[in-house]
């Protein structure tokens, strides 16, 4: 991860760390999400789920974008777009100054956030985890996007 400036971490889970990082080549700000799943190859790295269903998925404005995949030995770094918040961290500011999110915040997120899961479902998939945390909220170009396919389905899988 050389190519990277670990600049803060954002948040983990079960599953993984995630930070915020600025790109040494063009100084672009990503998120990083560190997995905690070792992998032993890069065909093994291509399989994993969060990789598989956001190559697929590359084409909305409200699904976060995948933009690189780094294996490090065998760890595994998913290099996405930046976005400032995400919105249980937007609610609980909101809830400690006292003040709600008007009708209109509420309709554009509600919007985008249909938007994303049309598009997901139209490509045959079922997101499955779709909650406040898995919400990013990006300034520029001001967009709701979904993240976080780790679970997400074919839905003409069977089982």
């Amino acid at each position: 991860m050389d190519g990277f400036k670990f600049l803060k971490r954002l948040g983990q889970g079960s599953y993984a760390h995630v930070w915020k990082a600025k790109r040494k080549a063009d100084g672009k700000l990503v998120a990083v999400k560190q997995l905690k799943e070792k992998v032993s190859s890069w065909d093994e790295c291509k399989n994993l789920a969060e990789v598989k269903w956001l190559g697929r998925l590359r084409d909305c404005d409200h699904v976060v974008r995948l933009m690189e995949v780094v294996r490090a030995q065998s760890q595994v770094f998913l290099v996405f777009e930046y976005c400032e918040s995400n919105l249980y961290a937007a609610q609980t500011v909101m809830l400690q100054e006292a003040r709600q999110f008007s009708e209109a915040q509420v309709r554009w997120v509600v919007r985008h956030l249909l938007v994303g899961l049309e598009y997901v479902h139209a490509k045959g998939y079922i997101h499955r985890d779709v909650k406040p945390e898995n919400v990013l909220i990006s300034g520029k170009p001001g967009a709701a996007k979904l993240c976080d396919f780790g679970q997400c389905k074919d839905a003409n899988a069977r089982g």
